[in-house]
């Protein structure tokens, strides 16, 4: 015999706790993982989509530049298509932008690294960015951001054509910090300038 009917009742409420107890146990164990998957998600979506807008602003950049070709204000047309096309996106902050010419179908190296002074591309430091609206900032004359690969200087001929490309490197906030408080993006388009018709 099991006792009186206030013992039963206690050992009814017990298993039950311990039920409660358990399930509550588990849910902690599932839950943590599907939250840390959750914000993985989040943040590398949100990544990807900063990712897509800069290399939405790369092809609009190397478009106009390559439109424009020999004209003196190309990379200057170019770098505000690419602020237009990164105005809504306040977690990517430029660090630079290089505006290059393909010789032997690459990159020279050295235009990766931003120092003045190469004769087959033009490196534009974020502070550049601030300084669009000043004509005196620009114009191929010397000390202007764009005077040493000057726009004026390419000829693109139909039987000798020049590739154009615009490379971007920039940094983007982490939103929700588990996975790192900072991260690298970089996007590069190339796109051939239009030949000049004399």
């Amino acid at each position: 015999m099991l006792g009186s009917p206030f013992r039963r009742r206690r050992l009814r409420h017990h298993r039950r706790d311990a039920e409660r107890g358990a399930a509550l146990v588990e849910t902690g164990l599932v839950a943590m993982p599907l939250l840390i998957m959750a914000l993985g998600l989040v943040e590398f979506g949100l990544m990807w989509s900063d990712k897509m807008a800069l290399d939405r602003a790369s092809r609009s950049a190397a478009r106009v530049a390559a439109q424009l070709g020999d004209d003196e204000q190309a990379d200057r047309e170019a770098l505000r298509a690419l602020v237009s096309n990164l105005q809504a996106q306040d977690r990517v902050e430029i660090e630079y932008v290089v505006v290059f010419e393909l010789v032997a179908g690459k990159m020279v190296p050295a235009c990766e690294v931003v120092v003045h002074g190469l004769p087959h591309c033009n490196q534009y430091p974020a502070s550049s960015l601030a300084d669009l609206d000043d004509d005196s900032a620009w114009g191929c004359r010397a000390g202007a951001h764009d005077s040493w690969w000057c726009p004026t200087d390419r000829e693109s001929e139909l039987h000798d054509p020049v590739d154009l490309g615009v490379l971007i490197v920039a940094k983007r906030d982490g939103v929700t910090g588990l996975f790192g408080d900072e991260f690298d993006l970089e996007s590069e388009t190339i796109f051939r300038l239009n030949p000049i018709h004399r």
